[in-house]
């Protein structure tokens, strides 16, 4: 058994090293090799089925916009965004018709948290409940509380604030409500109006990852840009 010693100051002990008797009689000492315990990070992030259940009930409202879970009436409209290149031109290839209504089909399903499955929420005018475009999530990992957004508006609605708007109330509820730690988001390198945005909302830019996708057969190298907790709280101030 290891020798306990109390301290001097405290009642508390140390252990210590370890003696066994050699053959001779003369006692040696043996390294103890107890790891040391480190103090683990709490991370308050909801859990799975809390995030689902808020967020497949969502209805929120900013000064000019409407942030819902999809309905059935906004099919024709999501379909026809994700057919327009000029909307899909840095973020997917377009597909054969039948492909890509499945495919928007099950996008506009309630959503099953996990750490692959995106989230899509409709963006409308507040006033008219005009169906504009989309704000996205997914969770990275629940364990360091880390999430991922994206977002998207039909090109009508472009320099006039909206996504900025949207983006805004996704990642104020993530980090208020879901509790999530950090804030990612991936966009191409000449996508400079979808990284514009992200440094408008704080986020700093940590890495380049060089031929990272393929878009219309080519590669593409994507930028990564993240929000902390930390840094969205002063911002907040």
């Amino acid at each position: 058994m290891p020798v306990k010693e109390m301290s001097e100051n405290t009642a508390a002990y140390r252990l210590l090293p370890k003696q066994k008797t050699t053959l001779n009689g003369y006692r040696s000492c043996t390294k103890d090799t107890a790891k040391p315990e480190h103090k683990r990070i709490k991370i308050t992030m909801l859990s799975a089925m809390e995030i689902q259940t808020k967020l497949n009930q969502c209805n929120w409202q900013t000064e000019r916009l409407n942030i819902r879970n999809f309905q059935a009436g906004d099919l024709a409209a999501e379909l026809a965004h994700n057919k327009d290149p000029r909307i899909m031109r840095y973020i997917a290839n377009i597909e054969d018709d039948a492909t890509l209504e499945k495919k928007v089909r099950e996008f506009m399903e309630p959503w099953q948290c996990d750490e692959k499955t995106w989230l899509g929420l409709a963006v409308c005018l507040r006033d008219e409940q005009t169906f504009i475009g989309i704000v996205c999530l997914r969770v990275d990992s629940l364990e360091y509380g880390r999430v991922e957004i994206g977002y998207r508006l039909h090109p009508d609605y472009h320099g006039k604030g909206y996504a900025l708007e949207a983006a805004n109330k996704l990642i104020d509820w993530l980090f208020m409500e879901g509790q999530a730690n950090k804030i990612l988001a991936h966009c191409v390198t000449e996508n400079h109006p979808s990284f514009g945005l992200m440094e408008k909302l704080g986020m700093q830019k940590e890495a380049c990852l060089r031929q990272h996708s393929t878009l219309n057969g080519r590669w593409h190298d994507e930028f990564i840009y993240g929000l902390l907790k930390t840094e969205w709280q002063s911002q907040s101030i």
